[in-house]
């Protein structure tokens, strides 16, 4: 159907507009209530729970697009890894995982939770836990993210050992068989967890900008402006591929069109200029 293929082929650049979209309207008046400081004893409910919640928006949207990537993957895989390949894969894979611990200490900073005598040793036990469910779930991001590869390890795991009743309900459950084609229906549920994943991305970018970066102003002088937005843009380079790490490894593994390349390249460009447009100046 000519709306699925549509749907399929053009979904990534439709995220990178909306992407581009919250940096330029949304972004700030998130940023700016991350800033704030808080007054004693008040937390921001709001703010922290939202970063707590990018771990779920990511899984959920890995789970509903698996149909699509499996399928994907097994008619379409990239034949072999190039070396920059690899190092993509190694540097994305690395980082995601560091920004995902990072982002448990940025969302517990509104809340006002820390290991810290102000703390009660409750709180301190429930950041903990959320410390190792955040490490758990990385993990399997790995796995999950490349769908064809998780029956061989299923495989690997279960080959000298009789399954029970829960293991093949796990296995079910994980193991995601890809659809005969893709319908409609299928190319829907890929763009809902594109959705999930782009709101996970949306937030993640903004925690890590407000941690790392602040509301410090570009110094516009010349020449230092030069090396104040060469050092941006790299940050940028770094972060952006860290929070979309689901597409990027998913690249790849699956074969993308030339004008998929092509537009992901040009929209990825376009969310450096927007990002580059919408820091502050002095």
């Amino acid at each position: 159907m000519p709306l699925t293929r549509w749907i399929l082929q053009y979904s990534s650049l439709l995220m990178n507009l909306l992407f581009m979209a919250y940096l330029w309207l949304l972004q700030p008046l998130f940023l700016a209530r991350l800033s704030a400081t808080p007054e004693p004893n008040q937390r921001d409910w709001l703010a922290g729970l939202l970063l707590l919640l990018v771990p779920l928006f990511e899984l959920v949207g890995i789970f509903l697009k698996r149909p699509v990537s499996a399928y994907l993957s097994i008619h379409y895989p990239r034949k072999e890894w190039s070396s920059w390949g690899f190092l993509i894969f190694l540097f994305t894979a690395m980082f995601h995982m560091a920004a995902a611990v990072m982002l448990v200490i940025i969302a517990f900073s509104p809340l006002q939770i820390g290991f810290d005598e102000k703390t009660s040793a409750g709180l301190q036990t429930l950041m903990f836990v959320v410390f190792m469910l955040t490490l758990f779930k990385e993990a399997f991001f790995i796995v999950f993210i490349f769908p064809s590869s998780t029956s061989s390890l299923f495989q690997y795991l279960y080959q000298n050992k009789v399954m029970n009743d829960q293991d093949r309900a796990l296995l079910r459950w994980l193991d995601l068989r890809p659809p005969q084609q893709i319908t409609l229906g299928c190319a829907l549920r890929n763009l809902l967890g594109e959705i999930c994943i782009l709101v996970s991305s949306a937030l993640l970018y903004t925690g890590l900008w407000e941690f790392i970066l602040g509301q410090n102003p570009v110094d516009t002088r010349w020449p230092g402006v030069l090396s104040e937005y060469l050092g941006v843009s790299i940050f940028f380079l770094m972060v952006f591929l860290t929070v979309r790490a689901v597409g990027a490894l998913e690249g790849l593994s699956i074969q993308s069109t030339p004008a998929q390349q092509r537009w992901s390249l040009i929209s990825g460009a376009a969310i450096w200029l927007v990002t580059l447009l919408t820091l502050p100046r002095r």
